[in-house]
């Protein structure tokens, strides 16, 4: 199984100085050419989702599939949900539906607003094990103009504060749009006091901005993870403008035709970044990262058989709600003379949500009131998953 958790892959990534690829996938033929690439490469890798593409796709349909993919990949994957807006409650859906670290945005917010806003998440996202990361805005580039130095240094000094007081796990900054044939100079000594100062690891976006030396640059100072948003759904783009009569048609064709273009990019900015080769390494370090399965089986006393589903099915309903919260299934014993004639299995993102899940008021409530006062006779177990 793995899917992996981030802070512990890029940890290592960042003091062994190699590099973590990320891409946003949106759609079935990205993820199936973007998985490939990681497993032809062995590239440890990021995944991530944007909200408009879990829209597009009806819901969840996209992130089950990214979930099925990331547990039977060959490499070391860790599953993103792009939070632009910081929604606490697009991020609990998320962790919901199966991603393991969600992405914030400061842009466009007065710093207040966007700390308030990370320290939501976060707070919510820590409770089910999960990760953040907050895209904090441009690279520190150097800056010869007249004050240059000072503005840099306050700058470097406004993001340690931040994440100090959001709490996030990683740091995130943006290549700026350039000539690639004259890529302005990273201050790297600034990005380097960042990370250490913080001691969080860094990541960079827009990688494609980026030239080999420069991520070569990076990674020896610290930064663990280089990633993409657009180059895949470019890519992606590329196959349906050149071929506008396969595009019409659509069909096994144009999936297989989409799926190799976007295998071929991704795999070669995956060796462009320095990602390469390093899955088995980074899947020894990385902490997998496995689901708990909260089994109750039970006795009711004093409640007729359609009651009995009534409970269940307002569980059911009340009980998905609780951030880190799966799947909730209910079921009766198929043999008469069993022990015990009912059950639950509540699945839970991670071990963290026992804790959380059994405090939350949601679940005090249903409990309290409609499921102990009826279900006496009852044991209670958490099993972590080993297959």
């Amino acid at each position: 199984m793995p899917l992996v958790d981030l802070p512990t892959l890029l940890s290592d990534a960042k003091q062994s100085g190699y590099i973590v690829s990320g891409f946003t996938m949106n759609s079935l033929d990205v993820l199936d050419g973007v998985v490939r690439a990681a497993e032809r490469s062995q590239s440890p890798l990021l995944l991530s989702i944007s909200p408009f593409t879990m829209r597009q796709y009806s819901g969840e349909l996209l992130l089950h599939a990214a979930v099925r993919a990331c547990q039977n990949s060959s490499v070391p994957v860790a599953l993103e949900f792009l939070n632009e807006e910081a929604s606490v409650d697009e991020a609990v859906d998320a962790i919901n539906g199966g991603c393991n670290t969600i992405a914030l945005s400061t842009g466009g917010r007065e710093r207040e607003e966007a700390l308030t806003q990370a320290v939501a998440v976060t707070t919510v996202a820590h409770r089910c094990g999960v990760s953040t990361t907050v895209n904090i805005g441009l690279l520190p580039y150097i800056d010869t103009r007249e004050g240059g130095q000072e503005r840099q240094q306050a700058a470097e000094q406004a993001v340690i504060r931040f994440a100090a007081e959001s709490g996030i796990d990683t740091l995130l900054f943006s290549a700026m749009m350039h000539d690639p044939d004259q890529p302005q100079a990273i201050d790297l000594g600034c990005l380097r006091r960042m990370g250490e100062q913080s001691a969080l690891p860094l990541q960079i976006d827009n990688g494609s901005e980026l030239s080999e030396v420069q991520c070569r640059d990076v990674a020896a100072i610290g930064v663990a993870l280089i990633r993409d948003a657009e180059v895949l759904a470019d890519a992606e783009a590329t196959v349906l403008r050149d071929d506008p009569k396969r595009a019409s048609r659509g069909g096994a064709r144009l999936s297989a035709a989409i799926q190799d273009t976007v295998m071929t990019v991704a795999e070669r900015y995956m060796h462009r970044w320095g990602s390469a080769g390093y899955a088995t390494r980074a899947l020894a370090a990385a902490t997998p990262w496995r689901p708990v399965e909260h089994v109750i089986i039970y006795n009711t006393e004093g409640l007729a058989a359609a009651g009995v589903e009534q409970m269940m099915a307002e569980g059911r309903r009340v009980l998905s709600q609780i951030p880190g919260v799966l799947e909730v299934v209910t079921g009766s014993a198929v043999e008469s003379q069993a022990g015990y004639r009912h059950c639950w299995l509540v699945r839970f993102c991670h071990p963290a949500v026992i804790e959380s899940y059994r405090d939350h008021p949601l679940h005090l409530q249903f409990a309290d009131e409609l499921f102990r006062p009826v279900a006496g006779n009852r044991i209670s177990i958490d099993y972590a998953r080993t297959g």
